[in-house]
Parts: C-alpha cells; sequence; structure tokens
C-alpha cells in the first residue's frame, strides 16, 4: 500500500490536490482513501479544534504532541486499511506540517522529531508551496473572522511556516537522504498544480518498478 502525504500553509490547496489526486487513482483502478489531519471527529481532533480556537487553554507543546498523538493513532491501524483493500491513502496534511508549525514558533526540531519517532514516514510527500500573504489572503476572504483558528489569523506564523517548509525541503533535497519530497508551485489555477502532481507522481512510480 503506498501513502502519500500532500502538505503546505493555510489554503495552499491540500484538500483540492488531495481529492483531484484520488479521483485520477481511482481512474486508474485503484481503491484510494484520503485522511485529513487533525481529524476533527475524533475525541482528540476535537480537543486540537477546541485549543486552536482558544477555547481551552493548552500549551504550544501540548498542543502539537496532540496533533501527532492524532496521526499515531490512525497509523497504528494501518494494516487495517490494506485488509480493507486500499491501494493509495492520501494525506491531507501529515508530520512535516506538525514539524513546520513547531520549528516556526522556535519548539525545538529535535523534540518533534522524537514525538513522531513511532510515525510510518509516507511514501511520497508533495509540499504546496503558497506566498504567506496569498495564504492569508484566501482564508480571509472565503471566511469570516470567528470561523479561523488561531494558526490562520496570524500572518507572520504563516510567513515562517511557509519558510521553514522550504527550508525543509532543500534539507531533503540532497544524495543521502532517501525520502521522496517535492516541492510544488500552488500559486496557480488548482488544475495546473494537479497536472503536475500527477505528473510526478507517475514519474517516481515508474522509476521504482
Amino acid at each position: 500500500m503506498l501513502t502519500i502525504a500532500i502538505e503546505g500553509t493555510d489554503a495552499a490547496g491540500k484538500q483540492t490536490q488531495a481529492a483531484m489526486l484520488k479521483d485520477h487513482l481511482e481512474n486508474t483502478g485503484l481503491k484510494v482513501k484520503v485522511v485529513s489531519f487533525p481529524r476533527y471527529d475524533t475525541p482528540i481532533g476535537k480537543l486540537i479544534k477546541s485549543a486552536l480556537r482558544n477555547e481551552v487553554v493548552m500549551s504550544d507543546m501540548a498542543m502539537h504532541m496532540l496533533l501527532d498523538v492524532d496521526k499515531q493513532d490512525f497509523s497504528d491501524n494501518l494494516l487495517t486499511q490494506e485488509l480493507d483493500g486500499f491501494d493509495v491513502i492520501i494525506y491531507d496534511r501529515y508530520t512535516m506540517s506538525n514539524m513546520a508549525y513547531c520549528m516556526a514558533k522556535g519548539i525545538p526540531p529535535d523534540w518533534v522529531i522524537n514525538i513522531q519517532s513511532g510515525l510510518v514516514k509516507p511514501d511520497i510527500t508533495f509540499i504546496l508551496h503558497l506566498p504567506a500573504e496569498v495564504s492569508y489572503e484566501r482564508k480571509h476572504s472565503n471566511y469570516s473572522e470567528e470561523d479561523l483558528d488561531k494558526h490562520e489569523k496570524d500572518i507572520d506564523l504563516l510567513k515562517r511556516a511557509e519558510t521553514v517548509y522550504t527550508i525543509l525541503y532543500a534539507l531533503s533535497n540532497n544524495p543521502y537522504n532517501q525520502d521522496i519530497i517535492y516541492l510544488v508551485d500552488a500559486n496557480k489555477p488548482k488544475e495546473e498544480v494537479s497536472i503536475d502532481i500527477v505528473k510526478l507522481y507517475e514519474e517516481t512510480v515508474a522509476s521504482h518498478e
């Protein structure tokens, strides 16, 4: 079973691209599932949502720990997904998202690496690169202020997170790193972004056959 993570800051188009990639892969005959993190319909996810909306008081480290606890809870049941016959699972946000926002807040990366140590890495990661100003404008033009969480309201945090994403990509782009990570320009029509992702996916699969 192949796992694909689609990462990026808020409003970069992760949900849209996950859905479009799912449709493309299903049209080739594969059975595909999309999982969005945090999973707000779970007890852990509901607590995370409350923290993001400042409805409960929680330290940043505690909240970011919960974000990876949510992923661990799902990851522990990955075998069940495979037994159910899924060929591909697409993650709308995964481990790199938590790393990017933690580092943007000044939380040591070693701490994040430690809490993510039990999580299975995705086979392929696509980082949707979008300038923070565009991310901020997209969110604020489509949602009211009361519908936004504290991360989405903080343009300085978005700028730092976007910078961290580019740094993480640069660090991965060396011959000693076996992770498959692509940086995709998300500041263009969604159809063009989807074409880029599908092309990279097909090239990667072909090279590993």
